[in-house]
């Protein structure tokens, strides 16, 4: 019989990925006061995945003789309900005091002390009582998307990736999608321009197409009318004359206002590889009755995750709107993807000086028109941990 031993800290990741790893019959959680919430997530967490958890309430987090003697009388106690049983010891969590303090009973009582190294992707083996050379074990996945956002206290309610007919749709969408990055990367004009018309076809929350036709305000030629044809070859509207268009539905009038960089980088997430890719992701977070958030694309790999939110829309110049924006993008981020993760901008329409700015002091990354073409090589790169 398997057992680990944590003490749970504001930090849940480091406890999760070796107990979902190693699969252990029962996972202890030792928590102090503080900590009682963060134990009562993990629980709930760790039991819909199948593992068995007690919670020890109450443990001491500062002086060391009082750490020491709790650390030793649970070693006791579960040697002596469970003979026989290996006996693992977490030593991620915790304040240092306390970690020092269990690390030192448990070094002459448990079978192994491991530690979860996130940086590198691995759990170290600090000590096992069979071997010397204890050699790192590299983590692999065990956490979704919905998983990892259970463990960092957000429901998730659901996808839009989840349902299969508009999978299809973002599929037969994909080299319309392309097309769109190539111009951006290329021109931001039209971007600019295929966003208006498609925004003054529907009702300022883009919930309804209200007006369909749309009339031109200048007539298009070149690459931006052979544009235009693709539109019409994929159904997504008709020209009606040489400066009126019909969009098809309210959906194609979505996709062509911004919705296509979310399926761009949802499709180029999927194409590198990631282990669980999200797109359009709805939620909230605990203790939250109504409000609810929704993340464009997430994507989980080697238990780590990528936040990736995109904007279409010219930004704005003014100094508040992009400070607003930055806030955001780094406040939803940091909360989503905790330590292990990383969030970045992806921007159809050239970034403003400030919003690089506010980026660099948040630390998030703006990813601007020119990396559309080459996002699945970014994706690669964060993919092996080095973006």
């Amino acid at each position: 019989m398997l057992i680990h031993v944590a003490i749970v800290s504001d930090q849940l990741l480091p406890t999760v990925i070796p107990a979902l790893m190693h699969r252990p019959k029962l996972v202890v959680l030792v928590a102090s006061q503080p900590m009682a919430a963060k134990a009562e997530r993990l629980r709930r967490v760790l039991e819909a995945k199948g593992c068995a958890v007690e919670i020890r309430e109450q443990a001491p987090d500062a002086r060391v003789d009082r750490i020491r003697a709790y650390a030793a009388h649970l070693a006791e106690d579960l040697t002596a309900r469970w003979p026989g049983a290996e006996l693992v010891f977490n030593a991620t969590g915790g304040n240092k005091l306390m970690t020092l303090g269990f690390v030192e009973v448990f070094r002459e009582r448990a079978d192994r002390l491991i530690y979860t190294d996130t940086a590198h992707g691995r759990i170290e083996v600090i000590h096992d009582r069979d071997t010397q050379d204890a050699q790192p074990e590299s983590m692999h996945d065990v956490l979704d998307v919905p998983s990892y956002l259970a463990v960092q206290g957000f429901r998730y309610s659901g996808s839009v990736s989840d349902d299969a007919s508009r999978m299809a749709g973002i599929q037969a969408r994909d080299e319309i999608a392309k097309v769109l990055a190539d111009q951006a990367a290329r021109s931001g004009g039209f971007i600019g321009f295929i966003n208006g018309v498609a925004h003054r076809a529907m009702d300022e929350q883009g919930h309804e197409l209200v007006q369909p036709v749309q009339r031109l305000n200048e007539a298009v030629h070149g690459e931006w009318r052979a544009c235009f044809d693709r539109f019409a070859q994929a159904g997504l509207l008709k020209p009606e004359g040489t400066r009126t268009v019909r969009f098809g539905d309210l959906e194609s009038a979505r996709f062509l206002g911004g919705g296509w960089l979310e399926e761009y980088a949802f499709m180029r997430a999927r194409e590198a590889g990631l282990f669980d890719v999200r797109m359009g992701v709805t939620g909230a977070w605990e203790g939250a009755t109504s409000a609810k958030n929704e993340f464009d694309v997430l994507a989980c790999h080697r238990n780590r995750m990528l936040f990736i939110e995109c904007k279409t829309l010219r930004w704005d110049r003014r100094t508040e709107h992009d400070t607003d924006v930055a806030y955001k993008v780094a406040s939803l981020g940091e909360d989503v993807r905790g330590l292990l993760g990383d969030t970045w901008v992806l921007a159809a329409q050239e970034p403003s000086p400030i919003l690089r700015d506010r980026a660099n002091q948040a630390g998030f990354q703006v990813l601007s028109p020119k990396h559309l073409s080459s996002l699945t090589g970014w994706l690669n790169l964060w993919k092996q941990g080095q973006s």
